[in-house]
């Protein structure tokens, strides 16, 4: 969770508070969860139109919208952003060490 909020870029600030983490557990399951609620989290870390990961983005570009002062901009996509994948990526072997502690195995 640390590493995905420092990673997290800085706009108003807002994504990085965001991020949040929970650990369930039920029977002998535990399942830990790092995550963020926000509905522009994924187009932050994978990016849009033109220059989405994997050419996933919108195509008919560049398109226009309305923000909520009423101000027009013009886009053809945002270039990703990843926040998440690479904070769980440093911290592999950090988890698994973990998890091996806690299941009791060398």
């Amino acid at each position: 969770e640390r590493d995905a909020k420092m990673r997290a870029p800085r706009d108003t600030g807002d994504l990085s508070r965001s991020i949040t983490s929970k650990v369930e557990t039920s029977g002998n399951e535990v399942e830990g969860t790092v995550f963020t609620p926000l509905y522009y989290a994924p187009y932050v870390e994978y990016g849009t139109g033109l220059f989405a990961e994997d050419g996933n983005g919108r195509k008919d570009v560049p398109w226009h919208y309305q923000d909520d002062a009423g101000n027009w901009h013009t886009t053809s996509g945002q270039h990703p952003q990843p926040f998440m994948r690479p904070a769980i990526n440093e911290n592999r072997t950090k988890i698994l060490r973990i998890l091996k502690e806690g299941l009791g195995i060398d």
